[in-house]
């Protein structure tokens, strides 16, 4: 029986991944390593399958490895913690990547994909932020460690997978990456096959982003907003993941003074299905991201017919264009007409066959047997 060793973070979607995983347990055995640093107390933030995780240092982990003979590591993500245990990875054992974004793209030369990630305005606003104290011989080395040890971790890489199949393509050149593609996929069966009813824009209210991550461009954001009768429409910002406190801390008070009391900061992790109604309330999806991000927030509104708005310049808006899906442009498109018309029932109809096509159960795990052909 093929043995994989996923080393995973405390991420909200890995319990999802643990349950996907385990419907191909007949064929595949797979353990879940979470690498600790001096900072951990021993508990979860979002994980909830405890006692399915190992936790461990690297170099117990290299040992691990070795000793119960794996045939792969799959790398959910590639955070620096894991850059100091991958390059020292047995030859023997392939390594594969699945990328998450913040492992990818940056303006930082250490990442592998240089993107101009910040609009004008919230370019600014970090600036205010910066703190001028970390600048120094610290950080400077601090910064060339990890550049040596992720581009060294890049090398080892034998199989790569973004979340996007395009992603490939924009390192595929980058001379210390060798890697070869596969398609791997982050999958909630508990939304596979399910079949959507077509809804026509019940839902009113408006998603600005998916997380307080800068990226999300907010401050770029809140001018188109103000130039929009909002009515009876709630915006709402979700800020209950990612982020740091002094970004969350100016964005909200920027929301505060400037927008209506219709703008709702989400400051509080929110169960699935408590989002998943929030989500059902909402007629239009606002995301600001030039990279890939926030995919998933973006399909479950696009199944609940909602009309969703992108950087005409990102990747996702040029991903949903090439396979047919209706997206709209924020530069162009967000405006008080656009919003206040709705997807016609063929447009829904057509964004959610082609969506829904694509996870279908069958095919997730059909990706996951496809890799396991490679092992």
């Amino acid at each position: 029986m093929i043995r994989i060793a996923n080393i995973v973070t405390d991420e909200k979607f890995i319990d999802s991944q643990i349950e996907y995983q385990d419907t191909t347990k007949d064929v595949c055995h797979h353990d879940y390593f979470y690498l600790k640093n001096k900072d951990f107390d021993g508990s979860f933030s979002y994980i909830k399958s405890k006692e399915r995780i190992q936790v461990v240092s690297w170099l117990e982990l290299l040992i691990k490895l070795k000793e119960k003979q794996y045939n792969a590591v799959f790398l959910h993500g590639l955070c620096s913690r894991f850059t100091k245990f991958v390059p020292f990875v047995y030859k023997g054992i392939k390594v594969f990547w699945f990328s998450w974004g913040y492992d990818f793209y940056s303006t930082d030369d250490s990442l592998i994909c240089q993107m101009e990630l910040y609009h004008e305005e919230t370019n600014k606003a970090l600036l205010q932020l910066e703190n001028a104290e970390q600048k120094g011989i610290v950080l400077t080395v601090e910064k060339q460690i990890k550049k040596f040890l992720y581009r060294k971790s890049i090398k080892r890489v034998d199989y790569y997978s973004g979340v996007l199949p395009v992603e490939y393509d924009l390192i595929k050149n980058v001379a210390y990456f060798r890697a070869l593609p596969v398609r791997y996929s982050y999958v909630n069966l508990k939304i596979c096959d399910i079949k959507h009813e077509i809804k026509m824009g019940k839902g009113r209210n408006i998603i600005v982003g998916n997380s307080a991550d800068p990226t999300n461009n907010h401050f770029d954001v809140i001018p188109y907003l103000n130039k929009l009768n909002l009515t009876d429409r709630k915006v709402y910002f979700p800020l209950n993941y990612a982020g740091e406190k002094k970004y969350i801390s100016l964005l909200k008070n920027t929301i505060n003074q400037s927008m209506s009391d219709n703008a709702v900061c989400l400051d509080t992790f929110m169960p699935f299905e408590q989002y998943k109604s929030l989500i059902e309330s909402c007629s239009v999806g606002v995301f600001f991201h030039e990279r890939q991000q926030a995919l998933g927030n973006i399909t479950m509104l696009i199944m609940n017919g909602c009309k969703i708005f992108l950087s005409e310049t990102s990747v996702l808006y040029k991903y949903y264009k090439s396979i047919g899906v209706k997206v709209f442009s924020i530069q162009n498109e967000l405006n008080q007409e656009s919003l206040d018309v709705n997807l016609s029932f063929e447009e829904i109809h057509n964004n959610v066959k082609i969506l829904g096509e694509n996870r279908s159960k069958s095919n997730q795990i059909s990706r996951l047997k496809k890799i396991y052909e490679i092992i």
